[in-house]
């Protein structure tokens, strides 16, 4: 039997001709051997069995039977790589304790989109009581909105309170913007803009902390430890009370619609002399975008040159105003 198995490896209990040729064998009540050695997957996994009266002639297993010899050894692997696994955990509790209490331990770099993406989901799925994110950019591939509104659902659920912080140009982002505000009812998650923001920030029930130092969030660190927990959550309740709600529209200037949220923000950087790179990297815009805004700035104020824009920008003090 082993050698008319060879090479014959499929997914399913049966090959299709296994299927066809059992159904057969069930209607008429037997299939002969000669029939029957196309799928020795039948008779490998006891769906035929020898016809005691004829040799030529093999008879059809009961579909039970068959499904109950199928099922045993795929419950018992189950049973035992569970049971391997809670050894595991049990075999190192003591020395989760021991590295919870070691400040050499309180942070580590976990790298790789799938582990990264499987250990942040599974820390997020434990998450019983608050949420703190902080996020740099103001675009969300569709996939990621998705994974993100499934893990919000099951947290808001729960009732477990969640904040986000996005910078300012998210507010122009019509998909992100629609999928907070439609996705979900008043009171159920928070969101609130800003116009600089740190690196993207995860903090669940202030006990554990996700950071990522990269555009692709590869790598990671994971933060246990209390004190830096402290700080992060500091950091963010700093920038949330400084932000401005993402239901309320932004305060508008004296200039009208000419002066949006978006060039005040490039403005007040402009005029601490940064140049458009950095000012583009620190709102998470395109340089472009951000060359567009100097070049209306320049042409509201009317400033002949980078160097006077930002002494009319602050002579104008449209800055000045409460946002």
């Amino acid at each position: 039997m082993e050698n008319s198995l060879a090479g014959h490896v499929h997914d399913g209990a049966f090959c299709e001709d296994g299927w066809m040729l059992y159904l057969q064998a069930l209607d008429a009540g037997k299939i002969s051997r000669v029939e029957a050695e196309v799928a020795p997957c039948l008779l490998g996994v006891g769906a035929l069995h020898a016809d005691p009266r004829n040799p030529g002639w093999l008879r059809p297993t009961s579909p039970f039977v068959a499904l109950e010899h199928l099922r045993q050894p795929l419950e018992r692997e189950i049973r035992e790589r569970w049971e391997r696994r809670e050894s595991l955990v049990k075999s190192f509790e003591p020395l989760l304790a021991r590295a919870k209490a070691d400040p050499h331990y309180s942070v580590h770099q976990i790298e790789g989109p799938e582990l990264i993406g499987e250990t942040i989901s599974h820390a997020i799925a434990n998450c019983r009581e608050e949420m703190l994110t902080i996020q740099p950019t103001s675009s969300r591939p569709p996939k990621a909105l998705e994974e993100s509104a499934r893990q919000t659902r099951a947290l808001v659920e729960r009732e477990v309170s969640v904040r986000h912080l996005y910078q300012r140009p998210m507010r122009y982002n019509f998909n992100l913007r629609r999928y907070y505000l439609e996705a979900f009812r008043p009171g159920q998650l928070q969101v609130r803009t800003v116009n600089q923001i740190v690196e993207r920030t995860i903090v669940l029930d202030r006990a554990v902390a996700f950071i990522s130092t990269d555009e692709n969030s590869s790598p990671t660190l994971q933060v246990s430890s209390p004190l830096l927990i402290r700080y992060l959550a500091h950091v963010f309740e700093v920038l949330w009370a400084g932000g401005a709600p993402l239901e309320r529209p932004l305060a508008s200037s004296g200039y009208g619609d000419q002066l949006t949220p978006a060039r005040r923000n490039v403005a007040e950087l402009l005029i601490e002399g940064y140049p458009d790179k950095v000012i583009a990297n620190r709102l998470g815009i395109h340089v472009r975008t951000c060359r567009s805004h100097v070049a209306k700035l320049m042409e509201l104020v009317g400033a002949g040159s980078r160097t006077q824009l930002g002494y009319r920008i602050a002579q104008a003090g449209f800055l000045d105003q409460a946002q």
